[in-house]
């Protein structure tokens, strides 16, 4: 339905704010139960039939960027890199950025899951996730003749999402392969098992041409008496109780006539819009720094750092002419610390990691990107272990091949910069701001570099030389010093668009908003469960993650 006087003044068990990933999940599952009425409002549509995501990845990957499928949200001005504005691709439909992504379906190294439990959230690790993963997942495993590897153990049969792995064999890819493993690189048979370093196959969550998008996989041609979808409809904050604890008793919406309306939950609120919007309803709601809710004209109810911690990746794109080889089956590469890093290089960048981390963490305070000194170094020191301690896949460099080219879209993965996502002004449903601070550490700065470096050493390595007949770009004005590279990065980047930690799982202590059950400290029937939930960023896209949190998730909410 579109008409928000259907659901105004009406009482549901729960009430999904956001029609995404994690709220399609939460819908799903909670309507299971038909004795509980559930409500999603979703700020897009159904966009099944839209030809420009239903295809797979190789088709139709960014044609649906800057169409109405795409919130294309504008970052402030990034003073660290010569004041660009960058987009930050979001999906706005029923499925969320699953219906817009690159479909990417890996997992992060064990221990980063395990690393929850650190930053005070039990229950939460590996082992938890990996069973969530496996159940969410239908993979449809290779021919023989693709060549490519997986290991079935770490696969899931018989779950809604469909995967599959896309490439055919061609002599570049195993030159490419043998190249990479010359480097040092270790091959790993699937990425989908908690060892991602070195370089692997990539699986797709699509099967025969078709992505299997949140909603495509989870509610499609489903009707429910106990579950309504209202679609084309802006959460804009929501209702409190006048408590001392307040509670969550629904939200306000504005439909698409303009008219505004609110919903009532029996139940619980479950906030579901993700890591750019989730913090700007609870702000808006009283829920945030106090800074940022009286500078917005904003009565705050509950002190939370919401809108903090805003964690981004940076991209670059570097190309090849190479001789139209390619199959576009290669694997995708995720180097280590001494992967990116020789000689001086290494001692320079280490030295960083190893004394800086304090001065880090209180930059990101005095800039208003984390509320905890001692939280935020607790997460800054875990993410320095996973690279020097650990040998994390530090970055990624995902390649591709297209006629006569060799591209490397490549970023560094974990980023010890924090930015913010705030409120400006009172309009619930009016602008606000995004600073994801991109390269105001310097740390991010330089192995942003050295990642994009890596696909210059990478591209005149071993079998590799007999097919590249030329660097395209940066090309030979950029030298292979390090600072460089870092230079170069700064004027050709884009966000990667995997913001996350706004609403973040980790103690109260630590500068935490939601506990191990995703429920909002300090605030009765509200939950958070979306990527603004995850403290830190890991070697992996985040998708398959997202399913695990959010199938978990379910499985308490129903529980309690």
């Amino acid at each position: 339905i579109t008409d928000g006087a259907a659901v105004g003044g009406q009482t549901y068990d729960y009430v999904i704010a956001g029609g995404g990933l994690s709220g399609v999940v939460l819908a799903a599952r909670l309507s299971e139960d038909a004795s509980k009425t559930v409500l999603v409002i979703e700020a897009g549509k159904d966009e099944s039939n839209n030809n420009l995501v239903k295809g797979q990845y190789a088709d139709r990957y960014q044609q649906a960027f800057n169409t109405p499928v795409d919130w294309a949200y504008e970052t402030v001005a990034q003073s660290n890199a010569n004041g660009q504005r960058q987009i930050m691709r979001s999906g706005k439909a029923l499925g969320g950025s699953t219906v817009i992504n690159g479909m990417a379906w890996s997992k992060p190294h064990d221990f980063q899951l395990d690393a929850f439990e650190s930053v005070g959230i039990a229950g939460v690790s590996w082992a938890s996730l990996q069973r969530y993963m496996l159940q969410v997942e239908n993979f449809h495993a290779p021919d023989p003749s693709q060549g490519v590897t997986y290991t079935p153990s770490c696969r899931g049969t018989g779950g809604l999402i469909d995967t599959c792995i896309i490439g055919t064999p061609a002599k570049f890819e195993a030159d490419f392969t043998a190249a990479l493993r010359g480097l040092g690189l270790p091959f790993v048979d699937d990425l989908t098992c908690g060892t991602p370093a070195g370089l692997g196959p990539m699986s797709h969550n699509s099967f025969n041409n078709i992505r299997s998008d949140a909603y495509r996989a989870y509610l499609l041609g489903t009707t429910k008496p106990n579950l309504t979808i209202l679609t084309s409809a802006t959460v804009g904050k929501v209702v409190l109780s006048n408590d001392t604890v307040p509670r969550a008793t629904g939200l306000e919406l504005r439909d698409s006539s303009g008219q505004t309306y609110t919903a009532y939950a029996r139940r619980e609120v479950l906030m579901a819009t993700g890591s750019l919007r989730t913090p700007v309803i609870l702000q808006h709601s009283g829920i945030g720094p106090a800074s940022f809710l009286a500078s917005a004209g904003v009565q705050q109810r509950v002190d939370l750092p919401v809108g903090q911690n805003l964690i981004d990746q940076v991209t670059t794109t570097t190309n090849w002419n190479i001789d139209g080889a390619g199959g576009g089956g290669q694997p995708i590469t995720w180097p280590r610390f001494d992967d990116l890093f020789k000689d001086a290089d290494a001692v320079r960048a280490r030295g960083m990691l190893e004394n800086n981390l304090g001065a880090w963490a209180q930059d990101a305070v005095a800039a208003g990107a984390a509320g905890s000194v001692a939280g935020i170094q607790k997460v800054l020191e875990i993410q320095r272990d996973w690279i020097l301690s650990r040998d994390a896949g530090m970055s990624e460099n995902y390649d591709y091949t297209y006629g006569t080219t060799l591209g490397w879209d490549s970023w560094f993965l974990l980023p010890f910069g924090r930015g913010s996502v705030r409120i400006t002004n009172a309009d619930a449903y009016g602008s606000f701001s995004i600073d994801p601070r991109y390269f105001a550490n310097e740390f991010d700065t330089l192995a942003s570099g050295a990642t994009a470096r890596f696909t210059r050493l990478a591209s005149n390595s071993g079998p590799l030389v007999d097919h590249v007949t030329g660097e395209r770009d940066p090309g030979s004005a950029t030298s292979n010093d390090l600072d460089d590279w870092a230079a170069w990065v700064k004027t050709h980047y884009r966000s990667n668009w995997h913001p996350i930690g706004t609403a973040a799982m980790m103690s109260k202590e630590l500068g935490g908003c939601v506990d191990a059950r995703h429920r909002v400290y300090g605030v009765g029937g509200l939950r958070v469960v979306d990527g603004s939930n995850l403290p830190f960023q890991l070697s992996s896209h985040l998708m398959t993650v997202l399913y695990g949190l959010a199938e978990r998730a379910a499985e308490l909410i129903a529980a309690d």
